[in-house]
């Protein structure tokens, strides 16, 4: 009787095929850290989950360099390193110098996490990895919530106005995850043509009306219109610009009818409040009065300290001669200025301003990865108007993401080089052999013809 079981193919146990088990299990590893980063990592006593995570990555990233014996320290590292260097030397002239040591170990502690992140990544070339554990992160944020609040209670509790994730932790956080989460369905959607993800980007966009959060809604907006900007199109210039133009007013369109749905009534409320700094700054809510304060506060002290500022980590002092309360200044670029003047301003931008210049001249190849990167990048600089990211691992994974884009983009172009190249010498020496074999049997017939 013949056997139709299906025959189990044995396991591969070469060296590459356990090297790519190995590196498949540690990008499971990133992607747990960044689903702990999401969910738990602002909770009390939940921190440590994300923390411990983080090590087990490290370890076994470790274990993977050393193994590879490669340890990539790119310009990205380079730039960290410099700016974490600065805030300890800003100690030295800090109003509290405990304070700045604080921060300045807190930046060094993301530097290192960020050498490891890197090197990994560098060496396996999984970067495709890399953005799929930052969207499972931001899907399993909204899951999380939906288990928390309940469905009925989710989409009540968002109608009704009342912000979501203020148990859990801070409501921007929480929404600009998800935002970004929506962007990156954005790209596969767009940039990847898996139309797909237009769906999948619904349950994260329920996030970003729950969290009540402007600055998330901006992401998402400013997400679709540069992936669409940027789409490669077919056709000539004319064509392009009025699909370009079709696709503004759609996008639009779509925007206000969201605005009018009661689901997002707390963003759209809040977004009018935030707009009425341009128009009519006397009526704005306490929120963005208090944030304008803080910053007029914080540009008077960079006035006073320009050059060096009054060390990192002691803008606290600023807000609290102000508002009362020891806190940060809500504004990345401010905050940077009065802690540690245009020096340190200017080396924690320069890598932005790195990236940013050479993915800009990669713009005509239309690389699906660097365009993600850009755009990630370039919305994270625009947030830093309303938030305080330099301490933020989140803005460091984000920058190191768009570094190892640039440096794969690189290689993958050098190796398209090298395999043109070789073919063409390839191809010059075979027909330099067919016409030295021509010669050789011209040759022989001419020996063939001459009398003995």
């Amino acid at each position: 009787m013949i056997n139709t079981k299906r025959i189990r193919k044995p396991r591969d146990f070469s060296p590459d095929a356990r090297s790519k088990r190995f590196e498949r299990f540690i990008c499971a590893l990133f992607t747990l850290y960044m689903c702990a980063l999401y969910v738990v990592n602002e909770i009390a006593g939940y921190v440590a989950i994300a923390e411990a995570l983080l090590i087990v990555f490290m370890v076994f990233a470790f274990m993977y360099i050393v193994n590879g014996r490669k340890l990539v320290i790119g310009p990205g590292i380079v730039f960290i390193a410099a700016f974490a260097a600065f805030c300890y030397l800003s100690a030295i002239w800090a109003f509290n110098a405990q304070a700045a040591l604080a921060k300045a170990k807190t930046v060094t502690l993301i530097l290192i996490a960020c050498i490891f992140i890197n090197s990994f990544f560098a060496v396996s070339g999984r970067i495709d990895s890399f953005v799929k554990a930052m969207l499972a992160a931001g899907l399993v944020l909204t899951v999380f919530l939906l288990i928390y609040y309940g469905p009925v209670a989710f989409i009540r509790r968002t109608i009704d106005g009342e912000r979501l994730g203020e148990e859990i932790a801070n409501q921007n956080s929480i929404g600009m995850y998800a935002a970004y989460t929506v962007v990156i369905c954005f790209y596969y959607a767009i940039l990847k043509n898996k139309k797909a993800f237009y769906f999948v980007s619904l349950l994260p966009m329920l996030t970003v009306a729950g969290s009540g959060s402007r600055k998330a809604l901006l992401i998402c907006v400013l997400g679709f219109l540069f992936m669409f900007l940027f789409k490669p199109r077919k056709g000539g210039d004319i064509r392009g610009i009025l699909k370009l133009l079709i696709g503004l007013c759609a996008a639009a369109l779509v925007l206000s009818l969201l605005m009018s749905l009661p689901i997002f009534g707390t963003v759209s409320s809040r977004m009018s409040s935030l707009l009425k700094i341009f128009t009519d700054s006397d009526s704005v809510d306490n929120s963005t009065y208090l944030r304008m304060l803080m910053i007029k506060g914080g540009w008077q002290y960079f006035l006073l300290h320009p050059f060096t500022g009054i060390g990192i980590g002691n803008s606290q002092y600023v807000a609290a001669s102000i508002v009362g309360r020891e806190t940060y200044l809500h504004n990345n670029f401010i905050e940077l200025l009065a802690s540690t003047g245009i020096f340190g301003f200017l080396i924690y931008y320069m890598p932005y301003a790195y990236v940013t210049g050479a993915f800009i001249k990669r713009l005509k190849k239309h690389e699906p990865l660097c365009i993600l990167a850009l755009c990630l990048v370039t919305i994270s600089v625009f947030m830093d108007v309303a938030q305080v990211s330099y301490y933020s691992k989140f803005s460091y994974i984000t920058l190191i993401f768009a570094f190892l884009a640039l440096r794969d983009a690189k290689l993958k172009e050098k190796a398209a080089s090298d395999a043109s190249t070789a073919a063409s010498e390839a191809g010059a020496s075979a027909s330099a052999g067919k016409d030295c074999a021509a010669e050789n049997l011209g040759d022989a017939e001419t020996a063939s013809k001459s009398p003995v």
